[in-house]
């Protein structure tokens, strides 16, 4: 399972960060805090079917963009 796409942030989610403890580089992740707020049953998630790519990485968005070109050829 992944976070993909945007986000709908519900208010509640700014009490979470402010008690979120920094996390990776010394920030505060707003994956951390979506974890706290998924513990408390308070977000909803859409499981789709379908190819997905890491694109903040350069191995994935050279996997991304080989995929696609593939897709456009045949």
């Amino acid at each position: 399972m992944a976070i993909i796409g945007r986000y709908i942030l519900t208010p509640d989610i700014f009490d979470i960060l402010k008690e979120t403890k920094a996390g990776k580089g010394g920030e505060i992740q707003i994956t951390d805090a979506l974890l706290e707020q998924a513990k408390q049953g308070k977000v909803i998630a859409f499981k789709f079917k379908g190819k997905r790519f890491d694109c903040g990485s350069v191995d994935g968005f050279v996997e991304a963009t080989n995929w696609f070109y593939d897709k456009m050829k045949s």
